[in-house]
């Protein structure tokens, strides 16, 4: 199997991905990696958080809630489920 390198794709200087990287660290038993050019963070072995720019101004943080949290995120109009 081949592993295909992906570009950065984001701004390691990003004072939003500071902030995002400091909360997700914070919590218990997490790391970060890069994955598909993308900071990644990671409980054991399940992906959480993953955060992403496709655009100047198009930051995200896509995030895999638990079945329970997924209806409670889904009623804030700030969060949207990509295609």
């Amino acid at each position: 199997m081949t592993r295909v390198a992906h570009p950065r794709m984001y701004d390691e200087d990003d004072p939003l991905l500071a902030r995002v990287r400091a909360l997700c660290l914070a919590l218990p038993e997490t790391s970060e990696k890069e994955s598909h050019g993308r900071p990644t963070f990671v409980a054991g072995f399940r992906v959480f958080a993953r955060y992403g720019v496709s655009g100047e101004d198009d930051r995200r943080l896509v995030v895999h809630p638990d079945d329970g949290d997924r209806a409670v995120l889904l009623q804030q109009p700030r969060v949207s489920v990509p295609p």
